[in-house]
């Protein structure tokens, strides 16, 4: 007789540690395709419109996230690809 196989069933915590996961696999996977500045806007933005408070309204957090994002992003490139001549992939 068979023994029973356990259900899987993942918490929010566990199902949010995956998404990173995954999230960073694409990020990578992505700066192959597309430039860095692009790549890093995108993932930034998708992180935090994907943690983001649900107390927000959608348009709150989206202008947040994109200005966030585009923010960051710039900043990153500047620094290290600009100031400090870091080669960017």
């Amino acid at each position: 007789m068979p023994l029973p196989r356990p259900q899987v069933v993942l918490d929010q915590a566990q199902r949010r540690m995956l998404g990173v996961f995954v999230l960073i696999a694409v990020y990578i996977a992505s700066l192959y395709w597309l430039p860095y500045l692009l790549s890093t806007f995108l993932m930034l933005a998708a992180f935090q419109f994907g943690f983001a408070s649900r107390r927000r309204s959608p348009r709150y957090v989206l202008t947040w996230c994109l200005g966030y994002s585009a923010a960051i992003s710039g900043a990153l490139w500047y620094v290290f690809g600009e100031v400090f001549y870091i080669p960017l992939p």
